[in-house]
């Protein structure tokens, strides 16, 4: 894996569950949820973060050396592609007026 994909990695590992606990904060005084508030955004975030962690997995699993260069590159591009849409739904949430 490039050095710079290892670089992303490690962001989105410290940065989602920050930006996770950050919304439980904001929510916890509200008499709403953030699914209720924001069930849009929630389910995009939800949903991309999975999509992220599938496509994570399919990489850990079948390794670079077992498929074609092409196919990695293209596995690649959709977790930075998934990881970026988590961080963005996740960050809408906590400031939904800047979007």
């Amino acid at each position: 894996m490039p050095t710079y994909l290892s670089a992303i990695f490690a962001l989105l590992t410290i940065i989602v569950p920050l930006l996770i606990n950050l919304t439980d904060l904001k929510f916890r005084k509200e008499a709403d949820f953030v699914f209720q508030a924001h069930p849009i955004n929630t389910k995009v975030a939800v949903l991309s973060l999975l999509a992220f962690v599938l496509a994570f997995g399919i990489e850990l699993t079948f390794h670079t050396c077992h498929i074609s260069p092409t196919c990695a590159a293209l596995l690649h591009t959709t977790m930075v592609l998934f990881g970026s849409f988590s961080l963005a739904s996740l960050a809408s949430l906590l400031f939904p007026g800047a979007v």
